[in-house]
């Protein structure tokens, strides 16, 4: 198990006691296969902009990776159409995810990261692949809200985001596979039943 840390786990010393993690713990990478995982801390009060020792890791760690795919992970979403914690979607206007993450995505991009998970909203929502801010399915990145591992379960804005491709509000895990050069991934409810599936190929 290679977990990121959340905010409700709020730094404790329980989660650097009961998990092994390579250092410094709160960040970190590992490879399996031909795939290498990137984990980051997005909680305050940790910096998380260029000036940051995370961005800064990240951007030498994914320049010198030789993995075939690249993953990433962290908590807060930085692209959401959740309906309230960016922004009362009801009332007024909204960030559309977390704006304190968001430095991030030129890392994304720059280095060709293929997939970046994210939990914090209790819902799913798969985007389309994203890049410079549009929709771009051949060089684009592809962000998974993965948030239904038991908490109350959230609900979407009213009106979509230009991002948002698949979405669903309720309990589910997430199930991903690589053979050689194909992604597969698949979404299941509490009960089993598969709501969403998308493959990435490479040459």
């Amino acid at each position: 198990m290679f977990p990121c840390i959340g905010n409700h786990e709020k730094n404790h010393a329980h989660y650097y006691k009961y998990f092994s993690l390579p250092k410094p713990e709160y960040f970190y990478s590992f490879k399996y296969g031909n795939a290498e995982f990137f984990v980051l801390d997005t909680n305050t009060p940790r910096n998380l902009t260029a000036k940051g020792e995370q961005y800064a890791w990240l951007d030498k760690a994914l320049a010198a990776s030789d993995a075939r795919w690249k993953f990433c992970y962290h908590h807060h979403p930085p692209f959401s159409s959740d309906e309230d914690d960016f922004g009362n979607t009801w009332k007024g206007g909204t960030t559309a995810g977390d704006v304190r993450v968001r430095g991030f995505v030129e890392l994304y991009e720059k280095h060709k990261v293929d997939v970046v998970f994210t939990g914090h909203v209790h819902v799913y929502e798969r985007t389309w692949p994203i890049k410079g801010g549009k929709v771009d399915e051949k060089a684009g990145v592809t962000y998974i809200t993965t948030g239904g591992g038991g908490g109350k379960l959230e609900n979407f804005a009213p009106t979509p985001a230009f991002f948002k491709m698949e979405a669903r509000s309720d309990y589910h895990f997430c199930y991903a596979t690589i053979h050689a050069g194909t992604f597969q991934m698949k979404a299941f409810d509490h009960e089993g039943r598969l709501f969403d599936s998308f493959t990435i190929k490479k040459e």
